[in-house]
């Protein structure tokens, strides 16, 4: 009887614990839930009558005013029904959707499920953050100029370039790029054509940057440097019509640059709405839904995605996800071990805001490079008589992102993007050449 009852007892201790433990996890998966923003993606609430308020204004009164009162009386709604702390909100036009971002007030896993059972709901997901890829900017001054056009094996690539700056410049290929603010008062780029510049970070971050930041200023000059200082080095493609998307932003105090789901979403949206032929994303985060559809939409009109790669994350879902029209790019000089990868120069002199340089180096410099590249590419095949076929890519395995796959009618636009991603810059100049 004795041991009966101790069995019970230790029986009825165990359950109590495991109970306990559950309880707990329960409560810390609550605390997470809680703890985040997610973003709410919702069809079009407005009635078909306001769905054109995207090229009607919004003098008060018209219907791109009253428009923009229903989204907004919507998702006061939305918040009070589901007891949500609103924390943004905007519509995207290119996918139809709107997107609220907010906080569950109540019981997240219970707020989901009921928002999931919303047939206005598309989808939940959490808004997600983004960094900016560059292991850093360095603040020697001296022989800047002459390092990074003699270093290793950038000194063939530069050469190359040099070859290519009578005929090709990359004119009348646009490029945006999706970064933080680009100080475009920098002496390197008088006399560069830049045809935007918008900015889509809200909040305390949203402030306008009237010097522009040190990863965006960096990146752009990558590209469109016009520079003939002692210091500066020429961009890659310093005739590109270059659009700048304010999507990331610098923390003042560490200097780490982010960016998060709503920014993103509202420049790649803005993008579909440009006539757009190479995207680049210095950037990496977590796998987004919001986001891979949008860059689904940019590839089917025909543009690429230049991306940098994010060794962190190489086994990872992430954004942006691979896939036909993405291009991921590695820094030749970092992170050997992944050598499926394509490369390219990862390290330069850049400007900084304030008329100023410094040397970048990392996985960023590597993608805008090849931003610039894929742009002289471009011009070489639509203004000089060279074949598709007799392109070098930098590698055996040429078909990786089938620009003929894409629905794209001319010949040449479908042909230069048709780059492997295992080949290499050196490989894809050498085809311009």
């Amino acid at each position: 009887m004795h041991t009966y009852l101790s069995l019970l007892l230790l029986f009825c201790l165990t359950v109590l614990s495991v109970t306990q433990v559950q309880a707990q996890a329960k409560n810390q998966t609550q605390t997470n839930l809680n703890d985040k923003e997610w973003v709410i993606v919702f069809n079009d609430p407005r009635p078909a009558r306001l769905q054109d308020w995207q090229s009607s204004g919004y003098s008060k009164g018209g219907s791109g005013y009253r428009s923009a009162l229903e989204l907004k009386r919507f998702a006061n709604k939305e918040a009070k029904r589901y007891n949500l702390e609103l924390t943004g909100q905007w519509y995207i036009e290119s996918l139809s959707v709107y997107c609220l971002v907010v906080r569950f007030k109540g019981d997240a896993a219970d707020t989901i499920t009921a928002l999931q059972a919303n047939k206005k709901v598309q989808w939940v997901q959490p808004s997600n953050e983004f960094e900016l890829l560059s292991s850093g900017l360095t603040s020697k001054k001296e022989g800047l100029k002459q390092e990074t056009e003699s270093s290793g094996s950038d000194v063939e690539i530069s050469n190359g370039l040099k070859k290519t700056r009578h005929s090709l410049d990359g004119a009348g290929v646009t490029v945006a790029i999706i970064d933080s603010a680009v100080d475009l008062s920098h002496q390197d780029f008088i006399g560069a054509s830049h045809n935007k510049s918008t900015n889509f970070v809200t909040g305390v971050q949203g402030a306008a940057k009237t010097q522009g930041e040190k990863h965006g200023t960096a990146i752009a000059g990558v590209m469109i440097s016009q520079t003939s200082t002692l210091l500066g080095v020429a961009g890659v493609s310093p005739a590109v019509n270059l659009e700048s998307y304010r999507g990331c932003w610098e923390h003042p105090d560490s200097g780490f640059t982010r960016c998060n789901t709503l920014s993103l979403a509202r420049s790649l949206d803005a993008v579909l709405k440009s006539n757009v032929d190479i995207v680049n994303l210095s950037l990496s985060g977590p796998k987004d839904d919001l986001l891979d559809r949008l860059i689904k939409r940019i590839i089917e009109r025909g543009s690429i995605v230049v991306a940098a790669f994010d060794p962190k994350r190489a086994m990872k879902p992430r954004f942006p996800s691979p896939r036909e029209g993405v291009l991921i790019v590695r820094a030749q000089e970092l992170d050997k071990q992944f050598d499926s990868v394509f490369t390219a120069p990862g390290e330069r002199v850049v400007p900084t805001p304030g008329n100023g340089y410094d040397y970048m180096h990392g996985h960023s410099v590597a993608s805008a490079y090849t931003s610039g590249l894929l742009a002289l590419r471009k011009q070489a095949l639509e203004h000089r008589t060279l074949s598709a076929g007799t392109l070098n890519t930098g590698a055996s395995n040429t078909a990786a992102l089938k620009g003929g796959d894409v629905n794209v009618t001319n010949q040449s636009e479908t042909h230069w993007r048709n780059v492997s991603t295992q080949g290499n810059a050196q490989g894809l100049l050498n085809g311009i050449l």
